[in-house]
């Protein structure tokens, strides 16, 4: 390497500390600011007014495969979700086995999740996915997704 290489690449090495350092250390004045330690969730005092609690919350999650769809019904609250009934249906399209899949999950308890599956399907066309879930504490949620149904195959469009 020649000399003028050498001092061009010191100089780049040079600037990019100098950049690195520059935001790592920030400066006011002369002086380094010093870090305040974060308030604990103990420390904070809530002025909102707002009961926190979630109850019963769900969420649904689906997971297409090939021959049919995977369900995960999710609580997401901070208590107990009771009596839940899931449905899926298809609706368009000639289905010939497997149009509606439902059931009933007893208890769902917080942070949980139950996997719930459609089974079989055998039609063909352009189809719609619904699913929908509620439970006894009042919590519901429905998706809808366009697929198309070839024999026993799924395709999301």
């Amino acid at each position: 390497m020649k000399k003028n290489d050498l001092f061009r690449k010191g100089l780049v090495y040079a600037i990019v500390v100098l950049f690195i350092g520059a935001s790592i250390v920030p400066l006011t004045g002369s002086k380094i600011v010093e870090k305040t330690p974060m308030p604990t969730f103990d420390e904070i005092e809530d002025t909102s007014g707002c009961d926190c609690e979630l109850g019963c919350e769900l969420e649904i999650e689906l997971i297409f495969g090939r021959y049919g769809i995977t369900m995960i019904i999710k609580n997401i609250g901070d208590s107990d979700c009771t009596n839940v009934r899931w449905r899926i249906t298809f609706e368009g399209g000639i289905i010939l086995l497997g149009r509606e899949t439902s059931g009933t999950i007893i208890c769902i308890p917080p942070g949980e999740n139950v996997t719930v599956s459609s089974g079989w399907i055998f039609g063909f066309g352009r189809i719609i996915i619904t699913v929908s879930v509620e439970c006894a504490e009042g919590s519901s949620v429905t998706k809808e997704q366009e697929a198309f149904v070839l024999l026993f195959f799924i395709k999301i469009i």
